[in-house]
């Protein structure tokens, strides 16, 4: 089971530059973590964003006590058809537990048409622990793959014919009874 809760506040400086702060409070069944987390959000051009953030963060782990820094570096694009997201985060830990972590994570979205988009994601992290070697760890995921929107589709399949009849739509009162 996990719980977090996340309070902070954001401010515009100027048009295309944000400041925010962030305490994070989280408590799974090892650990339990408080960290505070500073950021500097950039709107360079139309589309691009670009952000650093700075993290301080005390955990409560079966070992002890850990003190975590942290410090990542985003860039993105969003365009008519192009989507794209990179992280990449340097996390050094010093008490009960003495490590040194890269991150990475990254993202890609690609509007084929209206209905179709080929989506591509791909994870690194590479973890060195100078107190037990079994710790070490580094780790690779990548992904791709393609989403099709239904709804064009269902409406060619009733046309003809193939698809009889579908649950009706949710309407303006059905959606604010879901809500």
């Amino acid at each position: 089971s996990s719980q977090q809760m996340t309070v902070g506040s954001r401010a515009r400086v100027i048009n295309h530059t944000t400041l925010w702060a962030e305490n994070q409070f989280a408590e799974t069944t090892d650990q339990t973590s408080v960290a505070k987390v500073f950021g500097l959000d950039l709107a360079p051009a139309p589309g691009w964003t670009l952000g650093v953030s700075l993290q301080r963060g005390d955990l409560e782990t079966k070992n002890g006590l850990v003190d975590r820094d942290a410090t990542s570096v985003s860039g993105g694009f969003s365009g008519e058809k192009l989507r794209w997201l990179s992280k990449i985060e340097y996390r050094e830990d010093g008490g009960a537990e003495v490590r040194e972590q890269w991150v990475s994570t990254n993202r890609l979205d690609y509007k084929l048409s209206e209905d179709l988009r080929l989506l591509g994601g791909l994870n690194y992290s590479d973890t060195s622990d100078s107190v037990d070697d079994n710790q070490n760890a580094r780790f690779i995921e990548s992904s791709i793959g393609m989403a099709l929107a239904m709804r064009d589709l269902l409406a060619d399949l009733r046309e003809t014919g193939q698809v009889h009849g579908t649950n009706a739509a949710f309407n303006r009162q059905d959606r604010s009874r879901f809500l």
